[in-house]
């Protein structure tokens, strides 16, 4: 290789450059994606296919500018052009990702809304430089287009509304998962542990086979579109760009359709469709050069779904812990995939083949056959192993995606599962009709027909004979009142049917608590009124790990809904209001946090002024949870049950006396009570039947900003 002024490139010095251009390459590559991954968590598959199907778009785009100032003569300043642009881009973009960089905290519909705007600008973008370089409309106003469209993505940088942590100062806004084992239980090994995981040979080995396959191709592409179509002057430019396109599409596809689909399709699947793909495509190739183009379309939507996948499965099966070391690992899979495919296996054979027929070109289907077949096969074995780990991995899903645990559809051995039990479930019927037919052998004819005409309709009459009671004969009835025995008796009726059966109330079906429960807004997880949906045994966790028990529901409001919990962390029973998802009620619930923070710790650290105690406060599922101590009922519950007709003076007296000093600790705080009445006194549940309690709810305001707030 020449130089720009016409002088030899020594050797070594060309494979130091090389050198240098690969490391460069693979340190940007690895920074970007493990970034990606890492400041878009929710929405890390189409962060990364994104920035893929722009790696994918970059050669494109450098030429087309190139070649608006240069020719082919001046190919020796193509370096010194690529370096010139990398530098200039680095000093552009460097100051700007040192800038922003930090986990997203905009609002996830805001944030998949304008992911959706970037896939169809980049789709657009794709179809332009595919006619540019088609039609080699390499002029300087194309130029100019082809630089400054990608530009006018950065519009859409613009923030959102502020979160939660900006408003508080403390990290609120992380979403927290449906069950407490999920924070304990993901895997999260290291970049050495995770080299011990057979999970990780397993993907590694099926990246091997995929990315080598899709490299094979498009590094022999020329050899192979001469060998197939036996035409020594066939060109392989139009397969090229179709190749080139696909894979583009891949890339935006895989990544942004794994990322909508989560909720319904674990990750591993898209892989091995990606692996599917490759093995058709690679046995079309047999075929001959009219499914040439077809194939070259199809390796290169699976090539650039891989791409689109391996940072975003290695982060999801092994951890976020040493993602930049853990994507380097995955990352040699696709230059040891080229080199055994491409150069050991392909490169051989064709020379070998080349060399039987005397000839520079190798011409024919034997040129490639063994190549193609093989190649087909590990991406069989390839789909296989992914299937492995996805089938092994879907206890990991399940914990990242909890709305497929709720809906019974995580894996394949969920649904295997769910079989086995309505086949159990279907023998113990009908075991329990066998027992009770023999039941019935002990009844006469027409008290035998009642009941199977009364269970079978569902219509229970009224008994002609109450218990104990005795036939004309003198026997005794067996059932005796046969609407109390499937009512209040149905579960020692049934222990007559099945001596086997037992009732627990862990294994009953869990109550929604919820008025409207019905889910509509925030994945399901809200229904109209923007309420989190709530049913008994649900378990919320704060960041500390901690989980909430729900028990039952005490009350419900215009800010939300308050529910009675049993605290992991304490074993104590606390009432945990949670705020509805608006952002009206989020803020005002915020600063009812605040105050309550300063009044607890500041004026009342003590607990004697009877203030509500405002245990823990904390974000789950975009809902503001705010813990309180478990108090008893409130004053006009008392005064209700006493037919309203007072209390005793000394309950008065001691009433009054709380009253007025939590009332001065509001004044010492130059906050000033808005709402006080009856319902807002609460009692404590260990002072007795009409002992004393603290002061709670009700409106607040404070007396210098005058900020009306619900408490």
């Amino acid at each position: 290789m020449k130089s720009a002024q016409g002088r030899e490139v020594p050797f070594a010095a060309m494979i130091l450059l090389f050198v240098m251009f690969g490391h460069s390459m693979s340190f940007c590559d690895n920074a970007g994606i493990s970034t990606s991954v890492c400041n878009f968590p929710q929405h890390k598959g189409s962060a990364v296919g994104l920035m893929k199907a722009m790696e994918g778009l970059t050669a494109a785009v450098i030429n087309t500018v190139f070649y608006s100032f240069c020719s082919d003569q001046q190919l020796n300043y193509f370096p010194l052009w690529i370096a010139a642009i990398t530098l200039g881009t680095g000093l552009f973009a460097v100051p700007m990702i040192a800038k922003t960089n930090g986990p997203i905290e905009e609002d996830e519909a805001r944030v998949s809304w304008k992911f959706s705007i970037l896939m169809v600008a980049l789709l657009v973008y794709t179809a332009f430089c595919a006619v540019v370089v088609y039609f080699k409309a390499y002029v300087l106003p194309v130029a100019v287009v082809a630089v400054l469209l990608p530009l006018g993505l950065f519009l859409l940088t613009a923030s959102g509304a502020p979160s939660a942590r900006a408003a508080t100062g403390r990290p609120l806004l992380q979403e927290q998962p449906l069950h407490s084992r999920e924070i304990s239980e993901r895997p999260n090994v290291s970049a050495w542990e995770m080299l011990l995981k057979l999970d990780f040979y397993l993907l590694f080995l099926a990246f091997v086979a995929i990315q080598g396959a899709g490299l094979c191709l498009s590094n022999n592409f020329s050899q192979i579109v001469k060998a197939v179509s036996k035409n020594p002057a066939a060109s392989s430019v139009g397969y090229l760009t179709v190749f080139s396109i696909f894979n583009t599409c891949g890339r935006i596809f895989i990544g942004f359709g794994s990322e909508s689909l989560k909720a319904r399709v674990n990750r591993p699947w898209f892989l091995a469709i990606s692996a599917t793909l490759m093995t058709l495509a690679f046995l079309l190739l047999h075929l001959g050069e009219a499914l040439l183009a077809v194939s070259a379309a199809l390796v290169g939507f699976a090539l650039g779904g891989s791409f689109a996948l391996q940072a975003v499965l290695v982060e999801e099966v092994f951890g976020p812990k040493e993602m930049p070391i853990k994507y380097s690992y995955i990352f040699c899979a696709p230059f040891i995939g080229s080199m055994v495919m491409s150069d050991l296996l392909a490169g051989f054979l064709y020379d070998m083949e080349a060399q039987k027929q005397g000839r520079a070109i190798c011409l024919g289907a034997r040129c490639f056959g063994v190549t193609f077949t093989v190649t087909a096969t590990c991406n069989f074995l390839a789909a296989l192993a992914i299937l492995t780990v996805a089938l092994r991995a879907s206890h990991t899903y399940a914990i990242l995606n909890p709305v497929l645990q709720e809906r019974g559809v995580v894996s394949t051995e969920a649904h295997v599962e769910r079989i086995l039990r309505y086949v159990r479930l279907w023998t113990v019927t009908h075991d329990r009709w066998i027992r009770l037919s023999r039941t019935w052998a002990h009844l006469s004819v027409p008290e035998a027909a009642q009941v199977r005409n009364d269970m079978e309709g569902h219509q229970f009459s009224a008994p002609n004979a109450g218990a104990g009671e005795k036939r004309e004969d003198g026997s005794e009835f067996r059932h005796g009142n046969r609407m109390r025995s499937v009512t209040v008796n149905l579960v020692a009726t049934y222990q007559v049917c099945c001596n086997d059966f037992g009732y627990s109330e862990t294994h009953a079906p869990r109550r929604v608590l919820t008025k409207l429960s019905k889910g509509v807004y925030n994945s399901n997880y809200d229904n109209a009124e923007h309420d989190y949906i709530c049913r008994v045994g649900d378990k919320i966790v704060n960041p500390d790990g901690h989980t909430y028990e729900i028990l039952e529901r005490l009350g419900h409001g215009t800010f939300g809904q308050v529910l009675k919990c049993h605290h992991s962390g304490s074993s104590s029973h606390v009432a945990l209001k949670i705020i509805k998802n608006k952002p009206a009620y989020f803020h005002q619930a915020l600063v009812e946090v605040r105050i309550l923070q300063m009044l607890n710790q500041e004026l009342d650290p003590d607990d004697d002024k009877r203030i509500v105690r405002m245990l823990d406060f904390f974000v789950y599922r975009k809902h503001l949870c705010i813990a309180f101590e478990l108090l008893s009922v409130n004053l006009y519950e008392v005064l209700k049950q006493n037919s309203f007709r007072g209390v005793s003076m000394a309950l008065i007296r001691v009433l009054t006396d709380q009253l007025l000093k939590a009332m001065r600790c509001l004044r010492e705080a130059s906050v000033i009570h808005c709402d006080l009445k009856p319902e807002n006194v609460l009692l404590s549940r260990w002072g007795g039947p009409f002992g004393p309690g603290g002061l709670h709810g009700g409106s607040f305001k404070r007396r210098n900003s005058r900020i009306l707030i619900r408490v």
